[in-house]
């Protein structure tokens, strides 16, 4: 349960909109969570499963060593990768909603495309995936 209520929070600070627009942010989380009081629960499971589907597991990180730039892999803590699900899931959400669908709409289909692998957040995640296993040589320039 502790870790449905951090997502809740996270979730919350991160779908937030600008200062200006942070009363259009509540009414989208309402039409999301809140519009059926029954199906809550299904809205917070589909929101964990689809964050821990998207969640990449490595990243890359730049270091200069001898005048060259490196990317080296490194494995990401489990709260930092889900914050970044947290935030493909909402670009991703604002890429649909510039193809003319509401928010709401957009960002429940989000959560669908991450349970099911696939759509943009899927994507990101192999392309990260892919760079960090292809820079897997430079692993010993790490001295962190």
């Amino acid at each position: 349960m502790f870790f449905f209520k951090t997502m809740k929070k996270k979730a919350k600070n991160q779908w937030n909109m600008p200062a200006e627009k942070k009363e259009r942010g509540v009414q989208v989380r309402y039409k999301i969570f809140l519009k059926n009081p029954k199906r809550i629960l299904e809205c917070t499971e589909l929101l964990t499963k689809s964050v821990e589907k998207l969640r990449p597991y490595l990243s890359v990180r730049k270091v200069r060593r001898r005048g060259r730039t490196y990317y080296l892999p490194y494995f990401l803590t489990v709260a930092w990768s889900r914050q970044i699900a947290m935030k493909w899931i909402r670009e991703a959400a604002y890429r649909k909603r510039k193809t003319s669908q509401s928010s709401a709409k957009a960002l429940g289909i989000s959560f669908l495309e991450g349970l099911q692998n696939s759509g943009y957040g899927s994507q990101k995640k192999e392309e990260l995936h892919k760079l960090a296993i292809g820079n897997r040589t430079y692993a010993r320039f790490r001295w962190w």
